[in-house]
């Protein structure tokens, strides 16, 4: 008898549909035979399967069991395929209908005891059930997860039994209504920074317009702390937003997510990390880059990085995304992130320190600085080298701005950009060269002074598109239209890495 269910792959974060057929035959020898390229993994599940059918009360004759996973030219990694093959199984004996089989999509991992274990993907097979016009049914324990999607029918259940009595009863589906959506911001405050107005303002002019960020400064002085700031002052996630982040920790290995990601993400991967656990790969697994999509990636001790994994970042941090390209397979995550780096300015950490002498030789500082190559600096628009604040700075009685007045700032900042790319989710760091040129006119002075700069320096095009698109912020910061000359200015001040030392 073959049975045939719908379930769904994840190829990325992305979920696409998968038919599950079952088919039992008294002709050829009993056994378990799987096609349409299974993983180790899914060839295991019948062992979990069969036990779990016993358990629910379901007797499986020994017969020549054959599963087929269409598409076949698709690898099938995930583990949530046990519950399809066990229905398809259980359509056999205990007479299910195929019309409520046929407009049904099922996920789920079975335990021995027939109870359904929580699955990752969950979200991205909802969307793809709802896309779809299917009821998802899958494990009680993702119920919180996939109501974030609006017009799901569903079904959350917590055995194999249940089940198979909701499929044999014919009854009602749920349907997820409205989720209520309440965003909020980290709860980190920029007034417990003292003293820093030059790297305060270059935090506020990050967030203003999504622009990268690298903090240089000695032991100590305060870069994590800003950094951990950095998500209070930004914009809160909208709903699209936050449906795109927590799709990205459902198809991760991070966890299942309490329902939707209400706050920005904050990744701060240790300076060890690989490659593959940067930017994604493995067992098409989601990257750190990833993981901070639409929020902040924080890279502390970034020349303690190894470099291979610090070079994997320029393509996530010009066009937003990764696209990891295996043999087996080739998928592409989303990665909009606002990179916030620090690192020292020499080995032992007090190059230019106003007090404490460097005991590293030229030759030493310029091997240390080797390890950030020109095409990255180049992607990073704001350098701020970090000094001591002064001791009046730190024992000041009046208390430095608050989270709260800078994110007003940054909101207005965001406000004008949405009406003049008439995008809301658009940025001054995201525009392209074409249309950096069209959104930043620019004074003569200004642009006199521009060119000098270009010329003395040598500095690329890359660089030179930079500038404009960080004196774009500054401008919108100042509710000015045009770019003046303080705005270039201020803007060359943060590229103090392009001079020599």
């Amino acid at each position: 008898m073959l049975t045939r269910i719908y379930s769904g792959g994840l190829h990325g974060i992305d979920a696409y549909l998968v038919t599950v057929e079952t088919d039992l035959s008294t002709h050829g020898l009993p056994g378990w035979h799987f096609v349409g390229l299974p993983e180790a993994i899914v060839r295991e599940s019948k062992d979990r399967v069969t036990t779990a059918l016993r358990s629910s009360g379901v007797q499986v004759r020994t017969q020549k069991i054959t599963v087929n996973l269409a598409p076949a030219q698709c690898r099938k990694r995930e583990n949530f395929f046990d519950l399809p093959i066990a229905i398809g199984l259980a359509a056999a004996t205990a007479s299910l209908p195929a019309e409520t089989l046929s407009t049904s999509l099922m996920a789920g991992e079975l335990l021995l005891s027939g109870h359904l274990h929580p699955i990752r993907g969950a979200l991205s097979l909802a969307l793809l059930a709802r896309d779809r016009g299917l009821t998802l049914i899958l494990p009680a324990a993702n119920e919180r997860e996939i109501q974030v999607v609006r017009g799901l029918a569903y079904f959350a259940a917590e055995t194999l039994h249940a089940v198979i009595t909701f499929l044999l009863e014919r009854e009602s589906p749920t349907w997820t209504q409205p989720p209520s959506y309440f965003p909020y911001a980290n709860g980190a405050d920029l007034a417990d920074i003292r003293g820093h107005p030059l790297p305060r303002r270059a935090l506020e002019i990050a967030a203003a317009g999504n622009h990268h960020l690298l903090l240089i400064g000695p032991p100590g002085i305060g870069k994590t702390m800003l950094a951990q700031r950095l998500p209070g002052i930004l914009p809160p996630l909208t709903y699209e937003e936050a449906v795109e982040v927590t799709q990205i920790y459902s198809a991760s290995s991070e966890g299942l997510p309490s329902g939707l990601v209400h706050q920005r993400p904050f990744r701060a991967p240790h300076h060890s990390a690989s490659t593959a656990s940067i930017v994604g790969g493995g067992h098409a697994q989601v990257g750190e880059v990833s993981l901070a999509h639409r929020g902040v990636l924080f890279l502390d001790e970034l020349l303690e990085f190894r470099r291979d994994a610090i070079e994997s970042l320029r393509q996530p941090l010009e066009s937003g995304a990764v696209t990891v390209t295996r043999t087996e397979y080739r998928a592409r995550y989303p990665a909009h992130f606002l990179c916030v780096m620090a690192c020292n300015p020499c080995q032992c950490g007090y190059y230019g320190h106003p007090t404490i002498a460097c005991q590293c030789s030229m030759a030493h500082l310029l091997r240390y600085r080797s390890k950030l190559s020109g095409p990255l600096l180049d992607r990073i628009d704001l350098h701020v080298l970090m000094e001591p604040p002064s001791s009046n700075a730190l024992t000041a009685a009046h208390a430095a701005e608050s989270t709260e007045i800078v994110r007003q700032r940054v909101l207005q900042a965001r406000d004008v950009q949405s009406l003049r790319y008439q995008d809301p989710r658009m940025t001054n760091a995201r525009l392209t060269a074409a249309a950096t040129r069209n959104a930043c006119p620019l004074t003569a002075d200004a642009r006199r002074f521009l060119l000098q700069c270009m010329e003395k320096q040598g500095l690329s095009m890359r660089t030179y598109d930079g500038l404009l698109r960080i004196a774009r912020t500054i401008a919108d910061l100042a509710h000015d239209a045009t770019i003046a000359l303080p705005h270039v200015a201020e803007a060359m001040h943060y590229r103090q890495l392009d001079r020599p030392l």
